[in-house]
């Protein structure tokens, strides 16, 4: 058996290679973790705040229980408490429930509403009567770390109270010898790094 060397893939440069799923894409053949059934399985739904930060006062599912096949629906209410854990330093971690009343962002989980057929599920999370309180929301980073920012955790808008700074050699004495400094502000989109 030839081991792989560097050349070997530069002979798809330049030249056409085939994409090995297109038939079974194109033709309606492969297979997706949504098209996975099995025998008395169940769907969610989860339901996303609608406002960028404040806390939910309520949620009415009156109307979402009266849906066929609905079997449950969570909410900040009746969604089972964190476990504390200990932190490395022995102190007590106390752990957001991943269905929580504050709201951080616009998206977060407020609510899961669970049925034995997708559309059942989709139909009762509909039905939900959601009410809000509204708080101010601080939109970009820079104003999130200002004095007086609103804090979106107990600790603040750090995570564990500092900032993780990285450092690699030595600024100050690279811009001292540099003909030129150019300072400029930069920002990427979120990096999401578990796609479908």
């Amino acid at each position: 058996m030839k081991d792989w060397g560097p050349s070997d893939g530069l002979r798809h440069v330049g030249r056409r290679s085939p994409r090995l799923s297109a038939v079974e894409k194109v033709t309606g053949r492969a297979r997706y973790s949504a098209d996975v059934q099995m025998s008395g399985m169940l769907h969610c739904v989860v339901v996303r705040s609608r406002i960028a930060r404040g806390r939910v006062v309520s949620i009415d599912g009156a109307a979402a229980q009266r849906v066929p096949d609905v079997r449950l629906i969570l909410t900040p209410w009746n969604f089972p408490p964190m476990p504390e854990e200990r932190s490395p330093e022995g102190g007590i971690v106390h752990r957001r429930a991943p269905i929580a009343g504050d709201v951080r962002y616009v998206g977060d989980e407020i609510a899961v509403v669970v049925a034995e057929m997708a559309a059942a599920a989709q139909r009762a999370a509909n039905l939900l009567a959601i009410e809000y309180e509204t708080n101010p929301a601080v939109i970009e980073p820079e104003d999130a770390l200002k004095p007086g920012a609103p804090a979106l955790t107990p600790g603040g808008n750090l995570v564990g109270g500092k900032a993780e700074v990285y450092e690699r050699g030595d600024l100050r004495a690279g811009e001292s010898e540099a003909d030129l400094v150019l300072e400029r502000a930069y920002s990427t989109e979120v990096q999401h790094h578990n796609p479908l």
